[in-house]
């Protein structure tokens, strides 16, 4: 037996085996052979062995040259290391006897044993995660996702609630700044209904989710509420109906759960839109760091040109105290991007520093989604059409929830080429995100312009609504043109001609900036050139 002071080996190593098959663990394969090679090396008393070369080339492959001052695998992956080990503690492994660490500028795990309260194992307490939410990655939103109610006399009720609970957590766990608390320690509330209040008080959370299943028949009802925590107020909730003589369960669970985590935590959800306004009266330097991806959001939508420099400065503020940031880079990257297809201000050269920027955010994690999705239109901006729809494809894949993520991969896959199947994903994701930039509309304008449907092409203008950027009233005048509109071909003109005149005078090399396709520029430049006639210029 060990006593309360000393930690036997095979605790150790029992404590390792759980943490290598966590949801958390299982996808990063180097992240596990690392974590097991320093912990064994620590057990066997090799601890002069777990140093930066050794790891460089016994558990990443690199040879005997290997130069730690010129290849940061080792200081990279040691980062991306310890952040896992506080997500995993902060979640299912929250009840776990012994907390494996890495302390920052060491190699040398060390070992603790948590206390009865840790653990939750003190009467009549819970123990509280708020320390480890404050303490995460992000100062940002937490999460915990109550077991869904199955209401009714068979047992098809509580599969269905089982299977939607496990899947919206897994979901939602996949977006970068959200804190979700895992499944194992929401059970504890499987045979009770907790308060939002008592949820908020015994794991630290700003949010919960809660929900119910019924059936009669072959009608099925579930129910899902988001709460916040501060107030106890309910800011979303939604009932779906459904008829189970014509879908399947496995079907209507895979719909529910896209829909309630794109209405919840997409990046244009109730919950990022929600911290977009609590923190707008904040300036650049006052904003934490998931406070300044809010912000870049927040220009994502609108275009609006102050707000772009507001969030560039945020986030190079971001990663001058993270430089190892990854999603940060990758925004950046994409905000360099568009100073160079917008013209917005910003550094000489903006599009090669895009460029470098989005090789360091891929070399730090090349499983960050928005990584992926910014090196999609990197490479779009440098005319490398098949390597962006590569990227695109690997971003698709890496969170098929995102719904806003998916769509920008579709925006540059369309940009890029692939018109048809592009329009395909963003008609099927506009189904489940509840808000979405007017500019990824550009896609199925430029579609339809092709076939020569200029009415419609003029509906999509419409709904392109980014007054700050000249797009927004260039395509309206250009589109109603084109369909014989003249009253709003006249008025889209005169805003264009007014609001960007610099654009006006020489539209062609703007349009390039995202229309490469020469059919489609002779299309928009004809159209231009009939409001301008129809203008009286």
């Amino acid at each position: 037996m060990a006593s309360d002071d000393v930690i036997e080996q095979r605790e150790v190593e029992a404590q390792l085996e759980r943490i290598l098959v966590s949801p958390v663990f299982q996808p990063a394969k180097m992240l596990c052979d690392m974590l097991r090679f320093v912990v064994e090396e620590t057990l066997a008393g090799r601890h002069s062995s777990i140093k930066g070369y050794t790891l460089a080339t016994r558990v990443f492959g690199r040879t005997r040259d290997f130069d730690p001052s010129t290849d940061p695998i080792v200081r990279i992956h040691a980062g991306r290391l310890r952040r896992r080990l506080s997500e995993y503690y902060a979640g299912e492994g929250i009840s776990d006897p012994i907390r494996i660490e890495v302390p920052k500028g060491a190699n040398v795990p060390v070992f603790t044993r948590t206390t009865g309260v840790e653990r939750g194992q003190s009467a009549g307490t819970a123990p509280s995660l708020a320390s480890e939410v404050r303490g995460s990655r992000f100062d940002g939103p937490s999460v915990a996702v109550l077991p869904i109610t199955g209401i009714g006399p068979s047992d098809e009720e509580g599969m269905l609630a089982e299977g939607i609970n496990e899947e919206l957590i897994l979901a939602l766990s996949r977006f970068e700044g959200l804190a979700v608390i895992s499944r194992q320690s929401m059970l504890r509330y499987r045979d009770s209904i907790p308060t939002v209040e008592q949820v908020a008080h015994d794991l630290g959370v700003r949010y919960v989710i809660s929900g119910s299943v019924r059936k009669i028949d072959d009608n099925l009802r579930v129910a899902t509420q988001l709460s916040d925590c501060r107030d106890s107020s309910q800011i979303w909730a939604e009932v779906f109906n459904r008829d189970l003589s014509v879908e399947s369960l496995f079907a209507i669970q895979d719909e529910i759960t896209s829909k309630v985590v794109a209405n919840v935590f997409d990046e244009y959800g109730v919950i990022p839109r929600q911290l977009i306004q609590e923190n707008r009266g904040k300036r650049p330097h006052e904003l934490s760091v998931y406070e300044a991806v809010l912000r870049f959001y927040q220009y994502n939508l609108t275009g609006n040109p102050e707000i772009h420099k507001e969030a560039r400065a945020a986030l190079e503020k971001c990663v001058e105290v993270d430089p190892e940031y990854a999603l940060a880079w990758a925004l950046l990257a994409e905000m360099y991007g568009d100073c160079h297809a917008q013209g917005f201000e910003g550094p000489d050269n903006p599009l090669e520093l895009a460029h470098r920027y989005i090789h360091r955010a891929l070399n730090y994690d090349p499983g960050c989604q928005q990584a992926q999705t910014t090196s999609s239109y990197i490479h779009f901006l440098l005319d490398e059409h098949a390597t962006a729809i590569e990227a695109a494809d690997r971003a698709i894949k890496l969170n098929p929830s995102s719904g806003y993520q998916v769509a920008v991969s579709a925006f540059w896959t369309g940009l890029s080429g692939e018109l048809d199947c592009a329009c395909e994903i963003l008609d099927r994701v506009e189904k489940l995100i509840p808000f979405e930039p007017g500019w990824l509309r550009l896609v199925p304008l430029l579609r339809y312009l092709e076939r020569g449907d200029h009415d419609r092409a003029l509906r999509e203008a419409h709904r392109f609504c980014t007054p700050y950027i000249a797009w927004d009233s260039l395509l309206r005048a250009a589109t109603a043109a084109l369909a014989g509109n003249s009253t709003i071909a006249n008025i889209g003109h005169r805003e264009f001609s007014e609001m960007f005149p610099e654009v006006a005078a020489d539209p062609e090399p703007y349009i390039r900036g995202y229309v490469h396709a020469d059919l489609h520029v002779a299309t928009l430049l004809r159209g231009l050139e009939q409001a301008a006639r129809l203008n009286g210029e």
